[in-house]
């Protein structure tokens, strides 16, 4: 159900999300989203409709990993939407590990991690290599940043980083076990640390920190516009 009265086909969105045109796929993880936002009066059955859909998952999941930023972002709303009060959801969402969906969005999110060196117990031994090898035997989830990722703005790139976090925020509020699932695991954690540290280096934040009689919400504002 579409919110103007038409109707619209689950299955129909969910198997557009698998077109080899990736524009054409994010049509259908915005169909979607359209279904699931608040403003839709039909939006908590369709929640219930798509998230016990086999495969919706899957496709978000290839999204979020395509490379495309716009695809991506897109997948990421529908999914955060899918989770938004919806408990089931949310725990489908973490629980679904063939494909890896946590993984995917941790991915996601480590594309914006300041660069920084390998542990030192993954470097090559008795030598300056950067342990490449030694990552992939751990089971590292790290690869190389699509050309398309790299080449984001700044105001992008933070928007693409909000949707992310947005469906870990749903997640997280709408189901306990999926909110421990998220503490649990450890990229998305890893990431998410990162994200603080970075956050912590804004001069607005540091000056909150000296200042704690000061405007929480100015430094807020002022600390989102600096990432």
């Amino acid at each position: 159900h579409t919110g103007d009265g038409r109707h619209r086909s689950v299955r129909d969105l969910v198997s557009q999300l698998w077109f080899d045109d990736f524009d054409e796929a994010t049509a259908g993880a915005e169909g979607l989203c359209d279904l699931t936002v608040p403003s839709n009066p039909q939006a908590a059955a369709n929640r219930e409709v798509i998230g016990a859909t086999p495969s919706v998952l899957e496709g978000l999941e290839r999204l979020v990993r395509s490379g495309s930023p716009n695809a991506a972002y897109h997948a990421c709303e529908a999914l955060s939407q899918l989770a938004f009060r919806n408990a089931r959801n949310a725990q489908r969402i973490m629980d679904a590990r063939s494909p890896d969906l946590p993984a995917a969005l941790a991915a996601l999110l480590a594309l914006f991690r300041p660069a920084r060196p390998p542990p030192a117990g993954l470097r090559a031994p008795g030598g300056d290599g950067d342990g490449v090898g030694e990552k992939k035997e751990a089971g590292f989830d790290q690869f190389d940043q699509p050309v398309a990722m790299a080449g984001l703005d700044d105001d992008s790139a933070y928007d693409l980083r909000g949707a992310v976090l947005r469906v870990l925020n749903n997640c997280a509020w709408g189901s306990p076990r999926a909110c421990a699932d998220i503490a649990e695991h450890t990229a998305l954690m890893d990431a998410l640390e990162d994200m603080l540290r970075e956050a912590w280096r804004s001069p607005a934040l540091q000056c909150a920190a000296r200042n704690p009689a000061g405007d929480l919400g100015e430094v807020v504002e002022k600390t989102v516009e600096q990432m």
